[in-house]
C-alpha cells in the first residue's frame, strides 16, 4: 500500500489530496450502499465533490433487474476495459441512482491511506455520456442532476452545448 505524503500532516496530505478529487475522478474505495449489509470495495466514478461528494458506481455487469427496466438500463454508461488500465473487463456506470453514503473526510482517509484508490479521469467522452445517463434518470433529483452536471461541465468544458 502507498501512502500519500506519509511525512506531512494529515491537514497538508489531505488538501493535497482534495486537490485531485475533481468530478471525473475514477475511485476505489470501501464503500457500503444504504440497502447493504456490508462494505464493498468498489470502482466509482466522482461526479460531484462540493459541497458533499456524489458518486456513481461502476459495475462489471448489469443486474437483471436493471436490464429488465428500460429507464435504468438507458442509465447504464459503458466503459471499455481498452481505455483504462485499473478495468479488467468492459464495465458498466449506474447513472440511475447517485451514491452519497460517503462522507469528504472518509474519502480523503481511505486515498490517504492507499493512493492507489485514485485511479484516473475519465476520457470526455465517458463524461458526457455520463452527463445525459444522469440527465435522462428518472431516480435522481432534479437538484441534483444539476449540481451533477454542473460539476461534471465545469471539469470537461469543451462539450457543453
Amino acid at each position: 500500500m502507498s501512502r500519500i505524503g506519509e511525512m506531512l500532516p494529515d491537514d497538508q496530505k489531505y488538501e493535497l489530496i482534495a486537490q485531485q478529487l475533481v468530478p471525473g475522478t475514477v475511485l476505489h474505495l470501501n464503500y457500503r450502499f444504504p440497502r447493504a449489509d456490508e462494505s464493498l470495495n468498489k470502482f466509482m466514478v466522482l461526479v460531484c465533490w462540493e459541497p458533499e461528494p456524489l458518486l456513481v458506481a461502476i459495475n462489471s455487469c448489469i443486474h437483471p433487474l436493471v436490464a429488465s427496466d428500460p429507464d435504468k438500463l438507458a442509465c447504464q454508461v459503458d466503459l471499455a476495459e481498452s481505455e483504462y488500465d485499473f478495468l479488467d473487463l468492459d464495465s458498466h456506470v449506474n447513472c440511475y441512482e447517485i451514491e452519497d453514503n460517503i462522507q469528504r473526510e472518509e474519502i480523503l482517509r481511505q486515498v490517504a491511506n492507499d493512493d492507489s484508490a485514485l485511479k484516473c479521469r475519465l476520457t470526455e467522452n465517458d463524461a458526457e455520456a455520463i452527463i445525459g445517463a444522469v440527465n435522462r434518470s428518472k431516480g435522481i433529483a432534479d437538484r441534483t442532476k444539476g449540481r451533477v452536471i454542473g460539476a461534471l461541465h465545469m471539469h470537461y468544458p469543451e462539450r457543453q452545448t
